[in-house]
C-alpha cells in the first residue's frame, strides 16, 4: 500500500510515491525560491553549513569524490569558507592530487595564517615529497599558532626521527641524536 498525503491526515489524495516505488520529493516554497536564486543571507548559510556538515561525514567515510563536489559547492557560495578549503585539500590529497591539494591549504592559510590544521596538512604534503626540513617548518609553524594541536606533534616527532636517520646514516651521529631528542621532547608518546 502507498502512503498518501490522505493518510498523514490532511484530506488531499496524492500519492506521494512515485512508478518507481520511491517517495516522491515534495518542494517546500522556500526550496522553489531557492531554485530561482531567492536566496535570503540566513538561509544561505544554514545551507552552507549543513552541505560542510554533510560534506565532512562523506570525507569521513573515505568518499572522497562525493565530498570534493560538496566542498566545491561550498566554495562556490562561501569562497572564504577555511574549513570547506581544508576539506576540499583533504579530498585532494586522498585522491593523490597532492599539488591541488597545496592550493586549497594555501588557500585556508591564506585566510587564517594560524591555522594549525591547514599548517600541518601542507606538512604532511611536503613530508610525502621527501621535503623534510620544510615539513618540520610546517608542522612547527602549525604547533606555534596551537601549542595543544596533537596531529602537529605527532608529524613533527616523525620527521624529527626521520631528519635523524638521515642525519645517522650520512655519518652525523651527533646531530641525528639531536634531532631524536627533539622528537622525543616535542611528543614523548611517538618515542
Amino acid at each position: 500500500m502507498a502512503w498518501t498525503e490522505k493518510d498523514a491526515g490532511n484530506g488531499k489524495q496524492r500519492d506521494l510515491v512515485g512508478e518507481n516505488g520511491f517517495l516522491k520529493v515534495v518542494q517546500p516554497a522556500s526550496a522553489i525560491s531557492s531554485s530561482l536564486g531567492c536566496i535570503s543571507p540566513g538561509q544561505k548559510k544554514f545551507e552552507v553549513k549543513d552541505n560542510l556538515s554533510y560534506a565532512n561525514t562523506l570525507r569521513s567515510r573515505n568518499k572522497f569524490v562525493d565530498a570534493l563536489a560538496l566542498y566545491e559547492i561550498i566554495l562556490e557560495k562561501d569562497c572564504e569558507n577555511i574549513e570547506a578549503h581544508i576539506g576540499k585539500g583533504i579530498c585532494l590529497q586522498m585522491q593523490n592530487m597532492g599539488r591541488l591539494a597545496f592550493e586549497s591549504f594555501a588557500e585556508a592559510i591564506r585566510l587564517d595564517p594560524q591555522n594549525a590544521c591547514a599548517l600541518t596538512h601542507c606538512g604532511i604534503l611536503y613530508k610525502e615529497e621527501g621535503r623534510l626540513v620544510e615539513a618540520a617548518e610546517s608542522y612547527q609553524k602549525a604547533l606555534k599558532a596551537d601549542p595543544s594541536y596533537k596531529p602537529a606533534a605527532e608529524c613533527l616527532a616523525i620527521v624529527l626521527t626521520d631528519l635523524g636517520t638521515s642525519l645517522k646514516l650520512a655519518g652525523n651521529t651527533q646531530e641525528g641524536i639531536k634531532k631524536y631528542y627533539e622528537a622525543i621532547k616535542t611528543d614523548p608518546h611517538y618515542a
